[in-house]
């Protein structure tokens, strides 16, 4: 299954539709973190799919060529809380890829779509409003930096029902903004959200490395001393839950617009992320 970059535009609902930014309490909070464990474990069972709604989702089948199904705002009430995708596969690989900053960092939430479906993944997550307000919508949430948001009991449900899988987040960052020379001259910056790099990111690193030679495949903070989503809000979050599998990439422009062009990269960027299994 191939999703073209054209393709994978008529699956996005438009970022300034955002008609408000929610702030969930704890208790919503909660309930949603328990509809989407439900949604992960039975995805085919109906049972969780009122209280979803009652969250503020629709629930529908994705157009061919996905098999998922798709959880978005509804559109009378889009409050930044979210889209997200179910792969409907039984052979569905545990990985949750997500692109909080859709838009913002171009090109990530087609690659996130990309992966999700040329990867068989078990689930997807994108922002559903933008990151900084705009003329054609000043209702913004930066979903990396909040907490208390579904995009984050999205993620602690995945972890919950996946302990031994992964949450990768894809982000985007400019050469020119960078502080340090290793920054402006790398390709792909890895991180798990802490000040310790493991065994299975650098595993993950060396396979992108030699995937993608002569690009630079750097790993926070053993090559680089910028951009390791410490500040992360999932990261942190699934770390307070007992999980492990957080995954931080930063890409150049550069890579993420061959990344988006070449399945075959597609495929390799996939095997790499396979190496964070074995933590």
């Amino acid at each position: 299954m191939i999703i073209t970059a054209a393709l994978a535009a008529l699956f996005f609902e438009p970022l300034s539709r955002a008609v408000r930014i929610e702030e969930p309490e704890e208790t919503q909070l909660r309930e949603a973190r328990e509809g989407f464990a439900q949604a992960l474990t039975s995805t085919a069972s109906q049972r969780w799919r009122d209280p979803i709604r009652g969250q503020g989702f629709d629930v529908s089948i994705a157009d061919p060529p996905l098999d998922a199904l798709r959880l978005d705002e509804t559109a009378e009430d889009c409050a930044g809380r979210g889209a997200y995708m179910l792969g409907l596969s039984r052979h569905s690989a545990p990985i949750l890829i997500s692109a909080p900053h859709r838009a913002a960092d171009r090109h990530t939430g087609t690659l996130a779509l990309q992966l999700f479906a040329e990867g068989s993944l078990a689930a997807a997550a994108w922002n559903s409003a933008p990151r900084r307000a705009q003329d054609a919508c000043a209702n913004a949430a930066d979903l990396a930096r909040s907490p208390r948001n579904h995009f984050t009991a999205f993620s602690l449900a995945f972890g919950q029902i996946y302990p031994a899988g992964l949450v990768v987040q894809l982000h985007g960052f400019d050469r020119e903004m960078r502080q340090s020379q290793a920054g402006a001259d790398a390709d792909v910056i890895l991180s798990n959200g802490t000040g310790s790099a493991s065994g299975s990111l650098l595993d993950m690193a060396d396979c992108l490395s030699a995937a993608f030679y002569p690009r630079r495949v750097l790993v926070y903070p053993n090559d680089v001393s910028e951009l390791g989503a410490l500040s992360n809000a999932q990261g942190q979050a699934l770390r307070e839950n007992g999980f492990d599998g957080f995954v931080h990439i930063e890409m150049s422009l550069a890579l993420r617009e061959f990344l988006i062009a070449d399945q075959d990269a597609r495929s390799n960027f996939l095997e790499c992320l396979a190496q964070g299994m074995g933590r």
